[in-house]
């Protein structure tokens, strides 16, 4: 895993995955997508639900697997709860509570416990520090806010502690992060982490002795690309943004070295691509049901999200309208096919019910009584524009020829129309009949 880290040094972008941990406030769906070599790994589909704070109350996640994958498709449901203050005090994931206690001042997490598991078995989410931690861990913070103590104590009884201590330079930047990690006071582990800065005070580079980070970022000071290397791992990524500032795009090229089972060191190489696509509408709009104009334009929407899985008809208040991918499309001046095996006539994406005549669509010209096609008509109607045609289930199929009937009387139809300017005798189906402007007589 390759991430991004904010100032103090604690991670605030896993760049494996192209979204915040926790899916952002103001985004009512949004769609992610990764591939392994070109192939998709895996498709999750967020639909989230706020309150009227704003804030994230709900997530349901739908994780659809690729071909292939040995994981199976699954959903998973997220739930939050906040105090006064706003802050998160209980998040339940999938079934597994979560609970989080702050400084007085509610500015830090102070303790993260996980209700159900121990430190063997399960993480939490530190909504502080944008990162997960297992079991029950506890935080410490200096003046600064800067994270200087985190403990836990594991399902064997085993104290496992963190210390950092800072150096910075001149402007008050970290240049420095010295960490000891210990396991009942033994020491397990120590060492330091390395800053330098753009002269925008980004952080451009990040190392300590097992690993490099180096940090671009474009004129809007977004993060751009990121390079890790390590002695077994190269790792470059690019990042994308849309408009709104969300990352919606990161790609990676990646190369590991291995000792293969001869003693031999290989490499292996592969790509990623990871793609977001968000949903967004104001707050409150979760009540936004039917065809409505929301923050998207007039649209179908359930629950303040457009249907776009829908095309069809469907009915506000203002009579029937034609929905293309979810959103009412007022383009739309043909027949189109509706619920039931019926086909509407519209005019500007309306079914007017007042359209009589001839109107064609993709499927060729079709005969429309107050705006619908009746398919079980086969007679000869009058077109709006002049001219009789014969349909068969309502259709002009254009290869009709001979004596057809309506309720004015017979006719000859020439080519499915009637020819007004047939005289003389005609002969069809073993029968003769004398013809006056294109009437049987």
């Amino acid at each position: 895993m390759v991430s991004a880290y904010d100032d103090a040094g604690d991670l605030f972008v896993n760049v494996e995955k192209p979204y915040p941990i926790r899916p952002a406030n103001g985004y009512y769906e949004k769609t992610e997508k990764a591939y392994f070599d070109g192939e998709l790994h895996y498709s999750d589909v967020y639909y989230n639900t706020f309150d009227t704070n704003g804030r994230l109350t709900a997530s349901k996640v739908v994780e659809t697997r690729g071909e292939g994958d040995l994981l199976s498709d699954h959903t998973f449901y997220y739930k939050y709860t906040y105090d006064e203050k706003g802050n998160i005090i209980e998040e339940d994931m999938d079934g597994n509570p979560a609970e989080y206690e702050y400084r007085s001042d509610g500015s830090h997490v102070i303790r993260v416990h996980n209700v159900l598991y121990n430190f063997d078995e399960a993480i939490t989410f530190d909504p502080n520090l944008n990162a997960y931690h297992y079991g029950d861990w506890k935080f410490e913070f200096d003046d600064k806010g800067r994270k200087t103590k985190m403990s836990t104590i594991n399902s064997e009884g085993v104290t496992y502690e963190q210390t950092f201590s800072y150096v910075e330079d001149s402007s008050g930047r970290i240049i420095k992060k010295l960490y000891t990690t210990t396991e009942d006071s033994d020491v397990s582990d120590s060492g330091e982490v390395i800053y330098s800065y753009t002269n925008n005070g980004r952080i451009e580079t990040r190392e300590n002795e097992y690993s490099s980070l180096i940090f671009t970022y474009n004129a809007n000071n977004q993060l751009t690309t990121i390079s890790f290397t390590s002695d077994e791992d190269v790792d470059n990524y690019n990042l994308s943004y849309d408009t709104h500032g969300n990352l919606i795009l990161v790609t990676g090229n990646h190369t590991q070295k291995y000792v293969d089972e001869n003693g031999k060191t290989e490499t292996n190489s592969y790509t990623t691509r990871y793609e977001a696509t968000y949903e967004t509408y104001s707050r409150g709009d979760s009540n936004l049901n039917g065809v409505v104009k929301g923050p998207k334009g007039w649209a179908y929407y359930e629950n303040g999200k457009v249907v776009t899985s829908y095309t069809g008809f469907k009915k506000n208040k203002n009579g029937w309208w034609r929905i293309k991918n979810g959103y009412v499309d007022f383009n739309a001046n043909s027949i189109y096919a509706g619920g039931g095996g019926k086909w509407f006539k519209t005019t500007g994406g309306k079914v007017t019910w007042n359209e009589t005549g001839f109107f064609k669509n993709d499927y060729g010209w079709w005969y429309v009584k107050d705006s619908q096609v009746d398919f079980k008509a086969n007679s000869i109607y009058k077109s709006q524009h002049g001219g009789w045609f014969k349909t068969t289930k309502n259709k002009v199929t254009w290869n009709e020829t001979g004596i057809f009937k309506n309720s004015y009387g017979s006719w000859y139809v020439k080519g499915s129309k009637v020819d007004f300017n047939k005289n003389g005798k005609v002969k069809y189906n073993n029968k003769t009949y004398t013809i006056k402007n294109g009437k049987v007589v």
